[in-house]
């Protein structure tokens, strides 16, 4: 039972870390261009977007690391049993 739901967490963790990956990745197209920077509202809005995705995407990615090793852990002492 614990590994069927540390397998729906990690499902939901890989889901979460492609969507931000995703927003990131659209952030850094936007900061690419020149229109963002003539304009400092924007640029700084987008700035903004950009820090919070990151520092969320980096929680995410530890979180999915240590779930994944969990599973690996629950897995092997399954086989082991």
């Amino acid at each position: 039972k614990e590994l069927q739901k540390q397998q729906r967490v990690f499902q939901k963790l890989e889901k979460d870390v492609e969507t931000l990956n995703a927003q990131k990745a659209e952030l850094e197209g936007k900061l690419s261009h020149p229109e963002t920077y003539a304009n400092p509202v924007e640029f700084k809005k987008t700035e903004a977007a950009y820090k919070d995705i990151s520092a969320k995407l980096d929680a995410a990615t530890k979180e999915y690391e240590i779930v994944f090793e969990k599973i690996i852990t629950l897995d092997e002492e399954l086989l082991n049993a």
